[in-house]
């Protein structure tokens, strides 16, 4: 069986379109959270949001997030032509209603296509990661779009001129069914795999569940963060799986010391939106491969996360659960070139030359560093 490595060679910042299903599940927050501290470490140039979600408060509640990042101006597109809007999240409304934000209503958001269509017309050639973390639809209307005062190209090949690689959280490896591919339009599940041609990599629902996030670790932010606020409506910090925040972290560039990809084959989807890997050439097809052990021994090595980190493991054989905390520090992830950017909003202020991230728990308080390798941070750091 061959395997490739996950690379982000090539491109030192990173341009990134996050597509996300922002309602049903809290995950994207910290998924979310974690992409707007890629963007302050200039690892990536986040670009903008689409919110496929038929939650009306959904939008807002990415505007609110924005804007507490310090990132109010960030394009929120919304998915247009959705007969009737639903309330049923857990946070969308309350974090809407209880943070600032310039959107005042759905109904004043851009809509997906065409916020989509604008942000790949201005981008250098070859040069986007598309992350959908949630259904397709929103990418399924860009594919069928016509030329517009944006790119005189169809939506098909404004992708193929535009997009380097699209990372997918969807479907089960090596086969099952899995949300995001069969609820609620697992036709635009079908559409967009069978109408792309660029390099897609598929983080499958195997992949993020064994890692538990935003448990009670994260009441070490502050009560007024908008992140504490979603997981504490979610579930009260009982903890949940990591699915989108796992599909953010490859675009770390340590995430191929963790993951690979097997691409010999491709992912063949059904109309109810269960998927499976045909075993064959290598394809623009790949499905991530989530290298467990190197994982738990990275952080098992250190006594001292032993004796301070609830650390946890779920095997995929076993039922028991790996944890790690959402978020390993009291302190804030910040530079001291971008205290004056916003992304310390609410927050004090740390600066350190080794790796500006600090560990305070059960009372212990020192470097990252020293405790655990700094590039798994990226994966539980969300200010």
């Amino acid at each position: 069986m061959a395997i490739g490595l996950i690379s982000v060679a090539g491109f030192s910042q990173q341009r990134v379109i996050f597509d996300t299903d922002m309602d049903s599940d809290v995950d994207d927050v910290g998924a979310l959270a974690m992409l707007y501290n890629l963007h302050k470490q200039k690892e990536i140039d986040l670009l903008g949001v689409i919110v496929t979600s038929d939650d009306p408060y959904a939008p807002e509640c990415v505007s609110a997030l924005n804007t507490y990042y310090g990132m109010e101006c960030l394009p929120v597109g919304f998915l247009e032509g959705q007969p009737v809007l639903t309330n049923y999240s857990r946070y969308t409304r309350q974090i809407a209603e209880e943070y600032p934000h310039p959107l005042s209503s759905w109904k004043e958001a851009p809509s997906a296509t065409a916020t989509y269509r604008k942000l790949l017309a201005e981008s250098p050639d070859h040069s986007v990661i598309i992350l959908t973390v949630g259904h397709l639809s929103s990418l399924q209307k860009l594919l069928q779009s016509l030329p517009d005062g944006y790119s005189p190209l169809h939506g098909k090949e404004l992708v193929e001129a535009k997009v380097r690689k699209w990372y997918c959280m969807g479907g089960k490896f090596p086969q099952g069914k899995e949300a995001n591919f069969y609820r609620p339009d697992p036709a635009s599940t079908v559409y967009c795999l069978n109408n792309w041609n660029k390099e897609v990599v598929f983080c499958g629902w195997e992949v993020g569940n064994p890692i538990i996030t935003g448990d009670a670790t994260l009441r070490k932010l502050p009560g007024k963060h908008p992140v504490y606020r979603a997981y504490e409506l979610y579930n009260n910090f009982a903890g949940r799986a990591s699915w989108d925040q796992v599909a953010v972290f490859l675009l770390s560039k340590q995430s191929h010391k963790y993951f690979q990809i097997q691409n010999r084959g491709y992912c063949s989807v059904d109309p109810d939106g269960s998927n499976r890997w045909i075993p064959g050439k290598k394809s623009n097809h790949g499905y991530l491969i989530f290298n467990e052990n190197e994982f738990y021994n990275s952080l098992s090595n250190s006594s001292a996360v032993l004796g301070f980190l609830p650390v946890r493991r779920r095997s995929l054989i076993s039922n028991n659960p790996l944890r790690i905390p959402a978020k390993i520090s009291s302190l804030p992830i910040v530079s001291s070139s971008s205290i004056t950017t916003g992304f310390s909003q609410g927050c004090p202020a740390v600066s350190n030359s080794d790796s500006t991230a600090f560990l305070s728990i059960a009372g212990l308080s020192m470097p990252i560093k020293a405790l655990m390798p700094a590039n798994l941070s990226a994966l539980t750091s969300i200010l």
